[in-house]
Order: C-alpha cells, then structure tokens, then sequence
C-alpha cells in the first residue's frame, strides 16, 4: 500500500454496515494478512468475502476520511433529527432506481416496518410549523415507503402472513401522511409549500412527479377550503357563472339546465378535513404506484407507447385492491385519473372498473350531476365523476408540463384552458378557475394572467 494514505481501522460490524456505500463508490478496502502485511481486497470480491466464517479474523482499513464523504453525498437533506443517520442509510444507501426496487422486495414486513418506524420517530421530533426543508426530508421518507409499500403490494398476492401484516405498513404510512397535512395546513403559507415543489429531487423523474403532485394537491385542497370559507366562489364564479363557464358544461350536457349544483351534487362544499382529507391523499400518494413496476421505461427516453403507458393504471389498481384494505377513494384515485368529461382523450377503464369493484354495469349516459363527492352516487351512474379524482387530475396535469416539461406556469394553464377545456371537455372548469387562484397564491402566476386565461373562450 501506498505509504502516503492514512488509514483507519474499521471493525468487520462497521464494515458491514457501510458495504454498499463502498461498493458503490469503488472505495478501496485494505486487510492485513497472517504475516502483517497490507493487501488490498478486490472491490468484485468485498461481500464475498467478509461474509466468510474466518472474516472475522482480520483487520480491515480504508483510506481516513473517504467513507465520511462518500456518506454526505448520500445524506443529501439539511438539518438533524434524532437518529438521522441510521434513518438516511436505510433511506438513501439503496443505489439506483432499480435497485431500490429490489432491494425492497427483498426487505421482511418486520424490516420494512422498524424503516417506517425510523421515520415516524424523525418526523414526531419536528417543528410543528411549516418548514420547507422538513416537508422536503418527509417527501424523500415518502418516497423509499412508496418503494417499502411496492413490495409489500406485491407480496401480499403469494402470502397470508404478508398479505396480514402489510396492515402495519398502510397504518404507519397513514400516519406519516397525516404529518405532512399537519405541516401544509396553514392557508396563508401557500406560496412556501408550492416553493419546495423545485426542491423535491428523488433521482427519478416518475418519483418527482408523484412527490409533487401529492405534495400539491394537498396544498391545493387546504387553499380550496379557504377559498369556499372566504366566500370568494361566490363572488368569483358563482356570478360570472352564465356568461363565463356555462358554455364549456354544455359541451357535455347539451339539453339540460344546468347550474352550479348539477355541477357539484348538494353544491360546491369544503373537504372535510377529518373523515375526507387523508384518504384524498392517500390516494394523490399512491395515484401512479403502478409505474414502479416499469419504471425504467417511465423514467427512460424511449418513445411513447400508449399501451405501455396504460398500464401504469391498471397494474397500480391491482396492487392497491390486492391488499384488500384501501378506501374507495385511493382506488379510484389510482385507476380513473386518466378518465376525462368528454372520453376523448380517456383510457376508458372506468366502466370495467367499475364493474370489477361492484359486479354491475355503470350507465355514465343518463347523469344527473358532473361531480359527486359520494362514491355511491358515481357508482350508480348519477354522477360522472368522483370529486378527489378532478381535483387530482388538474394537478397531473400541470405537474407534468410544468416541471416535467420544464415550461413557465402561465403557458401551461393557457394550454390547459385550450387543449382541455374550450377545444375538447376533459377537466373540470370551475376547479380549473380555483386551481390558477390556487397559482396566483402561490406565486406562480399573476391576478392579470389569471383574468386573460378566465375570460377567454
């Protein structure tokens, strides 16, 4: 060995604990033999070997201080909470996107829950305002429990034990989400929850879109209740309904009277924070878990396959119902955000959704309001959509072109009145109007590009 490196002493413990950080980065490991002398370990040979009986026998070095900087290039978030550093290696020492995977699948439920309960016990030690840097750390934690969660889903098809245990899992997960609405639940701090989007950079453009749109859409959902508890509907839709929005609805419902509340069934109201808010987003959490299982191709460059494409919803309405104990709303949230007002456009899996989920047929023909927030009332066919699901697919959308794209706020909600709502019906147009308030409270757009976008036809 080269006289001129420091070395330090590592146990074959410490050795262990950081071998897939050494084995990432090529970091050279020396033993000394039975005569004294230093040797160095071939890099292809390192598992292998100190996983032999007569591994602990030797003494192991590596060079001073390349270890601790190869750890900071993996422990990427600011800050401290207790136990951060036994949190982050089992966070972020997982490789690529597809090793991730692997490595997941190959986790117990007792491993994958103690990696939940690490992050529990982070975020319980939290600041209870809201700080961009804390959301962003819960987001890259949402992000490896998207994975955990992948692998129990998946599980849960070829074992009683596991498909019993994954409760653990969607109960810890429940929690973790209902920290971060605590965390973006403040309506006057909408510009600061929409400012951490950017910062969100998971190492997959697929897991950066559905950290932001879940991130969004709940941010979204508490400047929603605020916009209905300030009475600005009234004054901002309710009176311009006629002349500005109604045109767009007819596209739909040429023969029919319609107004606000055959818009919205019983009209426009809050989201009940408690017995609604959670499972919505739960459901914006988990809306494209079925990309995971093809991921390479979603965050690759090859062209675009509609058919590939359209599996990412089937294969995420599988897992979810597989495990047999998510709500009404993640599923729907999962299998129908692609299902548009006009069906031009739609995947089209709502009726043989549908009817896998409740044995009959769904007649969308004859409806009697556009948006329920009752599953009953969709599944029946009086409604042509279920509330959460509109909500989100707005978001989907501008997440996509927005930062997936990389293009300016303004031009992706002009696009967005144009493509989907006056050229072809698809979105909703009056949560599109809340949807640019949202925008100009978050600093994304202005008030004058607001009006420009509202009163063009």
């Amino acid at each position: 060995m080269n006289g001129k490196k420091e070395v330090k002493e590592l146990s074959l413990e410490a050795l262990k604990e950081d071998v897939d950080i050494i084995l990432r980065d090529k970091l050279p490991v020396w033993r000394r033999n039975s005569e004294g002398q230093m040797v160095i370990i071939p890099i292809e040979n390192l598992s292998r070997f100190i996983n032999e009986e007569d591994a602990a026998g030797y003494r192991f070095y590596i060079e001073k201080g390349k270890l601790e900087k190869a750890r900071e290039g993996t422990m990427t978030w600011s800050g401290s909470f207790d136990r951060e550093g036994v949190l982050l290696k089992q966070l972020k020492d997982y490789g690529e996107i597809k090793q991730q995977v692997e490595k997941f699948n190959k986790l117990t439920v007792i491993e994958r829950e103690e990696l939940l309960d690490e992050c529990i016990e982070g975020l319980s030690k939290g600041s209870k305002e809201l700080n961009i840097d804390l959301v962003v750390k819960m987001i890259d934690v949402i992000c490896r429990t998207f994975y955990a969660n992948n692998a129990g889903l998946v599980d849960s098809s070829g074992s009683e034990n596991v498909r019993d245990n994954i409760s653990g899992i969607i109960v810890k997960t429940n929690w973790i989400v209902k920290v971060i609405i605590g965390l973006l639940e403040n309506p006057e701090d909408i510009s600061g929850s929409y400012r951490l989007l950017e910062k969100i950079d998971t190492g997959s453009k697929t897991m950066n879109h559905i950290s932001r749109v879940f991130v969004m859409f709940i941010s979204f959902c508490v400047f929603f209740n605020d916009y209905i508890d300030r009475g600005l509907f009234t004054r901002q839709i309710r009176a311009v309904f006629r002349e500005r929005y109604l045109r767009y609805y007819r596209k739909r419902l040429p023969d029919t009277t319609i107004s606000i509340e055959r818009i919205f069934q019983g009209g426009i109201r809050r989201i009940d924070k408690d017995k609604e808010l959670v499972n919505y987003a739960l459901g914006a959490l988990l809306f494209d878990i079925g990309k995971i299982s093809n991921i390479d191709y979603h965050d690759g460059t090859d062209p675009f396959d509609p058919g590939e494409v359209k599996k990412h919803v089937l294969n995420g309405y599988n897992m979810i119902i597989r495990t047999q104990k998510y709500p009404f709303e993640v599923l729907a949230m999962t299998a129908l955000h692609h299902e548009y007002y006009s069906g031009k456009g739609s995947y089209n899996f709502t009726c043989p959704i549908v009817s896998r989920l409740c044995g009959k047929k769904v007649d969308h023909n004859n409806i009697s309001y556009f948006i329920s927030y009752s599953k009953d009332d969709f599944i029946e066919g009086d409604s042509l959509s279920f509330f959460p699901v509109k909500i989100l697919e707005i978001a989907d959308i501008f997440d996509a072109m927005a930062f997936g794209k990389s293009k300016a706020p303004f031009e992706v909600v002009k696009m967005m009145k144009k493509e989907h709502i006056s050229s072809v019906l698809k979105i909703d147009p009056v949560l599109f109007r809340i949807f640019m308030e949202y925008l100009c409270a978050s600093g994304a757009v202005n008030s004058y590009e607001i009006e420009e976008i509202d009163s063009s036809i």
